[in-house]
């Protein structure tokens, strides 16, 4: 019962390979929307490895992997941003003036 929390992570990121891998093979990705659902579903599966790898303490073998997603808390959000802007039409096309909604990640 210990290992539930690492399970459900390790799970929840299999799920979304799954599903990442679904999508690429149904799309041809030919939209900018799609593009980043694909962006945004990857960060989440990276996230959940993350956490499984915090959860269970890993870290304390491979010092590397500690604190690896920190920052994904605000990585997150602008990608939602813009994947919602692109999905409603509000976005055509990526110019290099939206990466400025990835900034606070850069910190």
């Amino acid at each position: 019962m210990e290992h539930a929390v690492t399970y459900a992570h390790l799970g929840g990121a299999f799920l979304g390979l799954a599903f990442a891998a679904a999508f690429v093979l149904r799309r041809r990705l030919s939209s900018l929307a799609d593009r980043l659902a694909l962006v945004v579903i990857a960060t989440l599966v990276f996230s959940a490895f993350s956490e499984a790898i915090e959860h269970e303490k890993w870290w304390l073998e491979c010092p590397h992997l500690f604190g690896l997603t920190s920052g994904f808390t605000f990585l997150l959000p602008p990608l939602a941003f813009l994947w919602i802007s692109a999905a409603g039409g509000h976005l055509k096309r990526f110019r290099w003036l939206h990466l400025l909604h990835l900034v606070p990640f850069a910190q």
